[in-house]
């Protein structure tokens, strides 16, 4: 299930974003943790970006699925 083409998700830029991490890290060949479906950076990058930012990256592992 997902959100109609014609609406975007908003966000909460003061919403405080957890670490999509599931505990089952490995990296496939193109960098992107099989668990989480994050890529190396956003992994290396996490604790550093905004929750906006964080947001973002959840919003792309959940269009991955």
């Amino acid at each position: 299930m997902g959100l109609p083409a014609t609406q975007s998700p908003q966000l909460e830029p003061s919403m405080d974003v957890a670490s999509p991490c599931v505990g089952k890290c490995s990296l496939d060949f193109f960098g992107v943790c099989k668990g989480c479906r994050r890529t190396r950076e956003e992994i290396t990058a996490w604790t550093r970006l905004s929750n906006s930012e964080k947001q973002q990256v959840v919003l792309r592992i959940v269009g991955t699925y």
